[in-house]
């Protein structure tokens, strides 16, 4: 029996609330002009067994080991596999750009979000005009962060869409996967003990690992939390989305600020400039540095399409500091240097080790942590899918956006993928910690403009 990874199964028993963690990813596609494009739910349900009926987290689902004894298996679904999986949700509304990202945020939210791994959603009565094409289909992936982190969900990305324009009423149907029979929950747990006695020794092994990476390195700088104006409860039931697009030219325009920064630090620096200026309009600027979660990959196979292979990495958010290229500086100093850390210190190994043998206490200790107040007061994650176009048959993909239930310690979520030649960003925030949302996205854009303006500077003017 297969069972998710350790750090799925953390997120597993993280959240009081199974759907929040659910992430929704929205592709718009121009269907002006297209020939061979699924429109309907019964053509889009052909479609995805097409390009993707073979894909076993279409046909399985995760249940608990009884008493937590190990983590999470995959079983057979016998209750939404396959064409099952594929659905549809009308727009609210008037089907407005505003519409269409609260149904999004509705369907991350939806109670029975995570019953399944993956799902396909075809998104009718949209009319987001101008921000989408007229005519455009709007198709979501809901997943299972338990199940995948964005990289793996990306790979499945890829195989549902195509690279090329492609005609898909040509393509017959993926073989599915073999049925299994569905094991018992006594199969399960005696499965589970075991295989205890070699948890433990893995659970021994690591822990020594960890305890002689920690005598050779040098202890980290304990985190710090500065309580600021969008601290406020994540779980409050309103929430605000924005979203907007950055021209990857003037990403690379931004890293020449500071030699080595890297698309993510450009990214990390502006959200730390747009909320100095947010904070400063509103008379709340702390005088010490936010702090912000990012993740941080890894050793993984590439094009797996399952597994979570990620850590968390806490960074300040330079709001202190004035001149903004020294914020980026500081930002791109910042970020190598936990990625350094964690690469050479204990952090993966006690992971891993806990994550072996105690998931459930894991995700107790996270909760109690958040709770007591160490938290971030942002989080800042991106998924790069490559250079390469998205096709929904002959329609090509123009947006993508990225909606996930706001959780505690995430009071303000910025996710950042591309889509060809441009950065998509998506903003998510409770109502009462992000209060003037268009401000700041305003802020924000404006914060990638004036870095790319600096990076065009000679390098002596920036220094100076």
């Amino acid at each position: 029996m297969d069972r998710i990874d350790g750090v799925g199964a953390m997120l597993y028993y993280l959240f009081e609330e199974p759907h929040r963690r659910a992430v929704v990813a929205m592709y718009a596609f121009d269907a002006q002009g297209s020939s061979s494009v699924p429109t309907t739910l019964e053509e889009l349900s052909t479609y995805v067994l097409a390009r993707i009926g073979d894909q076993p987290l279409l046909h399985r689902r995760l249940v608990p080991t009884p008493l937590n004894l190990d983590n999470p298996v995959w079983v057979a679904d016998t209750e939404k596999p396959g064409a099952a999986r594929v659905s549809a949700r009308t727009v609210r509304g008037a089907g407005t750009w505003e519409d269409t990202l609260a149904t999004l945020a509705g369907i991350a939210a939806e109670p029975d979000a995570c019953a399944v791994p993956l799902e396909v959603i075809l998104l009718e009565g949209v009319r987001a005009h101008p921000q989408l094409p007229e005519g455009a289909i709007v198709v979501a992936l809901r997943t299972d962060h338990a199940a995948m982190d964005g990289t793996a969900r990306a790979a499945i990305e890829r195989q549902l869409f195509t690279a090329e324009p492609a005609s898909w009423p040509r393509q017959a149907p993926m073989v599915k996967p073999a049925d299994t029979a569905i094991p018992s929950r006594l199969l399960i747990f005696l499965t589970a003990l075991m295989l205890l006695f070699t948890r433990i020794v893995t659970f021994v092994r690591l822990a020594g690992e960890a305890r002689r990476i920690g005598k050779e390195t040098e202890k980290a700088p304990e985190e710090t939390w500065v309580v600021s104006a969008i601290d406020t409860d994540p779980d409050e039931p309103a929430r605000v989305n924005e979203f907007f697009t950055v021209p990857l030219a003037k990403i690379k325009r931004a890293r020449a600020a500071a030699p080595g920064a890297t698309v993510n630090d450009v990214v990390v620096a502006a959200v730390a400039t747009a909320l100095r200026h947010y904070l400063d309009e509103i008379g709340e600027l702390p005088g010490e540095p936010l702090r912000c979660f990012v993740p941080i990959a890894v050793p993984a196979a590439s094009g797996r399409t399952e597994g979570n292979h990620i850590t968390r990495g806490t960074v300040p958010l330079w709001t202190c500091i004035e001149d903004d290229a020294e914020r980026l500086r500081r930002t791109h100093d910042s970020i190598a240097d936990v990625k350094t850390r964690i690469a050479g210190g204990p952090q993966i190994a006690v992971e891993q080790a806990a994550l072996t043998l105690f998931a459930p206490l894991a995700a107790r200790g996270h909760r109690r942590d958040t709770v007591e107040g160490r938290r971030a007061n942002a989080v800042v994650t991106n998924v790069f899918r490559g250079a390469d176009p998205l096709y929904l048959g002959d329609a090509r993909c123009v947006r993508t956006h990225i909606v996930s239930a706001l959780n505690k310690g995430a009071p303000l979520s910025h996710q950042v993928t591309n889509l060809e030649g441009q950065l998509m960003v998506s903003l998510s925030g409770g109502a009462g910690a992000l209060r003037e949302p268009q401000r700041y996205r305003e802020l924000l854009q404006k914060a990638f403009s004036d870095m790319a303006e600096l990076g065009e500077r000679p390098l002596g003017q920036i220094a100076g």
